[in-house]
C-alpha cells in the first residue's frame, strides 16, 4: 500500500489535466490558452513515455504561455522527482500550491512530499488540512488516507484520527483499511486490527503486505491457526517478495 501521489492524483492530473489561470504574453487570451492546454498535454503524454528532457521542454511552454499554470508546475515536479532532482521537484510543488490557491491535488502532492522529509512533517499536515477543508471534494477519503500514513510515522494517535476519518467516508476504502490496522496492531489493539484487516482482505486483491500485517496480527493474538493459515498463503502466493522472505528470517531467527 503506498502513497496515492501518487496523489488522488497522479492518475487524476495525468487523465485530465487542465489550465486554469489567465494567460498573458503576446497571443489573444484564447490562443494563449489553447498554447498552455497543448504544451501541457505533450508534457504530460512525454512523461508517461520516459522522455523526461522532452516534458520540461513543453511544460516549460505551458508555463510560458500562462505562469499561473499550476497543473503544469505538478508535472514539473513528478519529472524532476523521476530526475532525482528533490530541490527543483519541491520548487515546483510550491509554485503549484502557489497558483493554484486551494487546488487540492497540488496541496496534497506537496504535502506527501514533504511527509518523507524529515522537517516536513507539520507543514505537511497543515497542507492536508486545508486540502481536506475544501468544500465538496470528492477525494477527500484519500487525501485523509495520506495524511493517516504521514502522520503514522510520528504520532499514532493522530493517524488514527486521519484514517477513521477516510473509513467514515468511505467505508470500503482498501488503503484506509490497511493502514487502520496497521495502526491498531503497532498500538497494541489486536482486536480492532484484525477486524481491519479482514475488512480490508475482502474489498480489495490480496498482495503479501496484507497477508504479513494479517499474520502478525494473529500471531499477537495467539490464533496460531489463523496465524498458519496466512503464513502459507504468503509463502505459496508470493514467495519471492519481500514480506515473505522477512517472515522465513523471524522464524529462523526464533529457531
Amino acid at each position: 500500500m503506498s502513497w496515492r501521489i501518487f496523489g488522488v492524483l497522479t492518475a487524476a492530473l495525468l487523465i485530465g489535466a487542465c489550465v486554469t489561470s489567465g494567460p498573458t504574453g503576446n497571443l489573444s487570451p484564447p490562443d494563449a490558452e489553447e498554447a498552455a492546454r497543448l504544451n501541457l498535454d505533450l508534457g504530460v503524454s512525454y512523461f508517461q513515455q520516459g522522455k523526461f528532457e522532452a516534458a520540461l521542454e513543453k511544460l516549460d511552454k505551458s508555463i510560458e504561455a500562462d505562469p499561473s499554470n499550476a497543473a503544469a508546475y505538478r508535472v514539473k515536479a513528478l519529472v524532476y522527482m523521476r530526475l532525482g532532482d528533490s530541490a527543483r521537484a519541491e520548487t515546483s510543488y510550491r509554485l503549484a500550491v502557489r497558483h493554484g490557491g486551494d487546488d487540492q491535488s497540488a496541496l496534497n502532492d506537496l504535502a506527501v512530499y514533504l511527509c518523507r522529509e524529515e522537517d516536513g512533517y507539520e507543514e505537511a499536515l497543515r497542507l492536508f488540512d486545508r486540502s481536506i477543508e475544501v468544500p465538496a471534494y470528492q477525494y477527500r477519503h484519500e487525501v485523509l488516507t495520506n495524511a493517516g500514513k504521514c502522520a503514522k510515522q510520528y504520532d499514532l494517535v493522530k493517524a488514527e484520527e486521519y484514517l477513521r476519518r477516510a473509513v467514515s467516508i468511505s467505508p470500503q476504502y482498501p488503503d484506509a483499511l490497511y493502514h487502520m490496522a496497521d495502526v491498531a496492531y503497532q498500538s497494541e489493539q489486536y482486536l480492532p486490527a484484525r477486524a481491519f484487516i479482514e475488512r480490508c482482505l475482502t474489498v480489495t486483491e490480496t498482495e503479501p503486505v496484507l497477508l504479513y500485517l494479517a499474520w502478525q496480527i494473529e500471531s499477537a493474538l495467539g490464533d496460531q491457526v489463523a496465524a498458519q493459515t496466512y503464513r502459507s498463503r504468503l509463502l505459496a502466493d508470493f514467495p519471492d517478495s519481500s514480506q515473505a522472505q522477512q517472515l522465513m528470517e523471524l522464524q529462523s531467527d526464533r529457531g
